[in-house]
């Protein structure tokens, strides 16, 4: 397991450009500026099984796209802006899950915009009284999209690496955490 050090001088820019750099195994061309803020609060509704995006790295030609499916290797927590689950839930996903505060202190002040964001596979928890959690088996096994939207990856102060899913001008939908959860030359890892 890495150890997590909280670094106060981080700099959440040059990491999402080494982010960046990394998947694309190229310098980056560019610095967009996102005009949303970071939520304060996140519903974490299942775990996230794949994700799904159509991409242009390592390719010569900026015109050809590929489509990608990285497959979870370890845990990753999905989690849902709360002002986005009436939007999610009219694609027919049953989400459902305790909400919890964000720990906006260890958050970056930059992404790595990464990909067009085809779509997750998830497994969203069900509840039973008060309680929340995770069927077995084929049972709450969900595949969606969101159209227009963006995957985007962010290094945390603590050095934690997370996935976001946004919309440039309407900002972040989706959130994915995990332990061993990061991005590479490879590609997406953990």
């Amino acid at each position: 397991m890495r150890r997590r050090i909280y670094s106060p001088n981080f700099d959440g820019a040059a990491a999402a450009k080494k982010l960046r750099e990394d998947f694309y195994a190229k310098p980056s061309e560019r610095v967009k500026n996102l005009s949303w803020r970071w939520p304060t609060e996140l519903v974490e509704v299942g775990e996230c099984l794949g994700t799904l995006y159509r991409s242009n790295k390592w390719k010569k030609n900026k015109n050809e796209f590929e489509d990608y499916k990285h497959r979870s290797e370890a845990e990753q927590r999905l989690y849902v802006v709360p002002s986005k689950m009436a939007e999610l839930r009219s694609l027919n996903l049953p989400l459902a899950g305790p909400t919890e505060p964000v720990k906006r202190e260890i958050l970056p002040d930059a992404l790595a915009e990464l990909a067009l964001f085809m779509g997750f596979q998830v497994r969203l928890y069900q509840k039973e009284g008060t309680q929340y959690f995770l069927p077995d088996g084929d049972e709450g096994l969900y595949e969606f999209t969101i159209n227009h939207a963006y995957l985007g990856a962010f290094k945390c102060k603590d050095g934690t690496t997370g996935l976001t899913v946004y919309r440039p001008k309407e900002g972040p939908y989706l959130f994915v955490f995990g332990v061993e959860l990061d991005v590479e030359k490879d590609g997406i890892v953990g």
